[in-house]
């Protein structure tokens, strides 16, 4: 397959799945940079300039947790899709996950097909030609700034990261109709049939609540309608 032009970060630790992870993506085209740890993943981030990061959470030196929070601080990566690939799967560690800024999670032993689908749907996601027309959508009290990923409900500002930024781009330009967790997954994140799970919605709905709403045990802004989905109201 020709070159893709699309570079890819793998951090892990286990010598066997960074391999099979290495042959598998280089088998579609993309450039790999392999890391065994965090701290070698950050002194490798600006030679491999990566378009998206597939890493390990337990490993020696620095774990995937405290390498994602020191991404995202960077300004240059900060918008930089990651996929966090681990044998933790309970869903607190997802949910730690996700607030330190990941984008998705896979558990291991991982479907090769599954962790292919989700690679490609990250990478459209983060191609600007993806994002909307408009830089600036407002809804009710939401402010979405589609240039920088950034929503605002009056004073209080957050950062997205690519996934919680498609599915609110998704609500708010589906506003006052319910969308259900399938749909989201099919139509906002780029998942093929039968791909993802609905706990993945609701872990990305809890972190997105938690960043803009004053209260997320009560949310004002994104609601969620009982056994049917989610809805944002104008």
């Amino acid at each position: 397959m020709p070159d893709s032009g699309i570079n890819i970060l793998v951090v892990e630790d286990e010598p066997n799945v960074r391999v099979l992870l290495e042959v598998l993506l280089t088998k579609e085209g993309y450039k790999v940079v392999s890391a065994t740890n965090g701290e070698e993943a950050l002194s490798l981030i600006d030679q491999a300039q990566p378009d998206l990061i597939v890493t390990d959470i337990m490993m020696a030196k620095m774990d995937g947790f405290e390498l994602t929070r020191r991404i995202r601080k960077q300004p240059n990566f900060d918008p930089v899709p990651i996929l966090m690939l681990t044998a933790k799967g309970e869903p607190v560690d997802k949910y730690q996950g996700f607030s330190e800024g990941a984008d998705d999670y896979l558990t291991k032993p991982f479907d090769p097909v599954e962790l292919l689908f989700r690679v490609k749907a990250h990478l459209r996601r983060s191609n600007p030609e993806q994002k909307a027309a408009a830089n600036i959508l407002t809804v009710g009290e939401l402010v979405l700034d589609c240039a920088n990923y950034e929503a605002r409900v009056g004073d209080r500002k957050a950062l997205l990261t690519r996934s919680e930024y498609a599915l609110v781009h998704y609500l708010v330009t589906h506003h006052d109709h319910v969308i259900s967790s399938r749909v989201l997954l099919s139509d906002a994140l780029g998942y093929p049939p039968h791909v993802g799970s609905s706990d993945l919605i609701r872990t990305h709905v809890r972190n997105i609540r938690k960043k803009i709403e004053d209260d997320p045990a009560n949310p004002r802004i994104v609601l969620n309608v009982s056994r049917h989905g989610y809805t944002i109201k104008s």
